[in-house]
This record gives structure tokens, sequence and C-alpha cells, in this order.
């Protein structure tokens, strides 16, 4: 019979009979191999860290790909392809350019990956909570292991997908719109934006708050089944690739190759939205996504909805993995200071 699972939240009991003065109680030791029972207070502090490690590791994949994927949207096509954009890029607006609008996600990217794994571990606890079916026997564990099914995993990173939805999206409109920028080396005067806060303002001055969300439903129908498996994955690599009793403190290898491995399944299935979607935050004019999807298939059939993919594949298995081990080097050392 599986044991009720540990709440992410304090709880307390009485101090002593007659006593009003509540006392913490110490949380019941897991069973699971999973997050759930984790502090959120962990949870965000290592989604911060991990935020941190993939801006770093990934932004320079990212700039060459939003690049791609809004070539030829507003006229003639720059670039014939990745190693062209590159080139292009590194030649006239210097090798910094890679890191173009990065620190928009500086300070939004550590902010939603403390939403998106404070959402998953709390996802985890309600789905143990409330959806009993979602629990199984822990694969090759002792009586009364259990664990979550690959469904529940999958649950539970859709729902994280949505509590940072409400951050990323505009955090991604801004990043986005200044990656784009196009400029010679040095040459700022012919910049749109100024920097993040700059291009958050003429955004919103533009079309007030709402323009900040330009595209959210389909940003919203992509991200949160991509967000599903990419979770999904990296819990099911994790058991996968981790000896027996290391699950929740697997090793660093483990890390970068689950992590690497989730990043290549969920960026490498729901890329053509992801497509739409920078389409979407980065036109001049808000259309719907309908106009677009019949612009690129008219312009490039079905290989223009895959642009910048090999950009997307090359940074998520290294991005995601410093992600992840960032993520469980932080929890594992937190585990340690309160154990």
């Amino acid at each position: 019979m599986a044991t009720a699972p540990t709440s992410p939240f304090p709880r307390f009991v009485a101090a002593s009979a007659g006593s009003e003065e509540p006392v913490p109680t110490p949380a019941a030791e897991s069973n699971d191999t999973h997050t759930g029972d984790d502090p959120l207070m962990y949870q965000f502090i290592a989604g911060t860290n991990s935020g941190l490690a993939v801006v770093m590791v990934g932004h320079p994949f990212d700039t060459l790909k939003v690049r791609l994927q809004v070539d030829g949207a507003a006229g003639a096509r720059k670039y014939k392809g990745p190693l062209d954009c590159l080139i292009k890029t590194v030649r006239n607006e210097g090798v910094m350019a890679l890191y173009k609008g990065v620190r928009s996600p500086l300070s939004g990217t550590p902010f939603i990956y403390a939403c998106s794994f404070g959402g998953w571990g709390l996802g985890e606890y309600l789905l143990k909570e409330y959806v009993p079916s979602a629990i199984e026997p822990k694969t090759g564990g002792e009586a009364g292991e259990t664990q979550l099914t690959v469904p529940g995993l999958f649950y539970i990173g859709v729902f994280s997908g949505f509590v940072q939805s409400f951050v990323y999206v505009p955090t991604e409109l801004v990043k986005k719109r200044l990656m784009i920028q196009d400029n010679a080396k040095g040459d700022v005067g012919k910049l749109r934006y100024k920097g993040m806060i700059d291009c958050a303002r003429q955004v919103v001055k533009e079309g007030g708050i709402r323009s900040l969300y330009v595209g959210f439903p389909l940003v919203l129908a992509g991200y949160m089944p991509a967000v599903g498996l990419w979770y999904g994955s990296y819990g099911y690599f994790r058991r996968k690739f981790s000896k027996k009793g290391e699950e929740k403190n697997p090793s660093p290898l483990v890390s970068i190759a689950a992590g690497g491995l989730a990043g290549v399944v969920a960026y490498g299935t729901f890329f053509p939205l992801d497509l739409l979607s920078a389409r979407l935050q980065t036109a001049e004019v808000y259309k719907g996504p309908l106009p677009i999807i019949k612009q690129v298939w008219k312009s490039e059939g079905l290989r223009g909805f895959y642009k910048g993919y090999l950009p997307c594949l090359m940074r998520a298995f290294p991005a995601d993995g410093a992600l992840f081990l960032a993520y469980e080097v932080t929890m594992k050392a937190l585990r340690k200071i309160n154990p």
C-alpha cells in the first residue's frame, strides 16, 4: 500500500496537550524517487540556479535559432543556413551579438525556472495526494516503495508549464525582439530597442500590457505539452540511467545525459509550434497564427516550419544537460544543509 505523500508546505502540531503554540513536525521520509517531497523553497532555489546555467550555455544557440526562424518573414532571406547565420552574425556584429538580449533571460529565466521547478514539485505533490492512479510500485524497488507512472511524470510537467507560462511568454517576447536586431558593430544608433527595459516599454506603449502576451493561446497550447514531455522524459531517463537507490540523487553524468536527451525529445517534437510563436512575437502587426502558417507553407513548404531546427537541437543537449545538472547539484547541497 502506498504511503501518503509528504506535503511541500510546513505542517504543525500542538507542542503539548493544552498548548496553543504550534511547532513544526519533521517531514516523513519519502520512499518515492522524485521531487514532490522536497520543500518548495528548495525547488525555487534550485530552479533559479538552473535558469542561470541554461542561459549561459544556450543563449548563443537561441540567437541563431530565432534569427533563422524569423528570416524571410518580412522580405528576402538573409541566411542560407545555420553556419551562414553564425558567420554573418559574428562578422557583421561581433561575437557578443550571439548574446543579444541576454539581459532579458538573465533577469527573467532564473525566475521562470524557479516557477517551473516549483510547479514541478507542487504538481507531483497534488498528483500523489489526489490522483492515486498516478502512483505505481517502484520497478525493482523494495516492498512499499512507489513512483509516479510515466503519464504522471507528463502531467506534472504540463502543470509546471502552465505555472511558468505567465512569466515565460513576456520574457521570451522581449528576448526574441532583441535577438533579431541586426546592426553593424558598434552602430547602436540604428537599434530600435536600446535594451530589455526599453523594449518592454515600447511594446507596452504601443499596445498595452496585453501586447507582451501576443500569441499567448498558441504559446500555451504548445508550451504546456512540450514542458510535460520535457519533464516526463527527464524523469524517465533519470530512472533508467540511475543506479538502484540513486534516482533522487543522480550522478552528474546521469543528470547531464537525462537532461540533454529530455531537451532533444521535447524541442525536437514541438519545434514547429516554437517557430510560429517566434514569428508571432516578433511580427510588426499581429495577424494571428493562420496567416503565418499560410505564408510559411506557401513560400517554403514543410521545411519552412523547421528553420533553425539544427541550432535548436545543438542547443538542447548541452543547455538542458547543464540546466538539470545545476538543479540536481543544488538540490543535493540543500538536502545536506537541512536534511
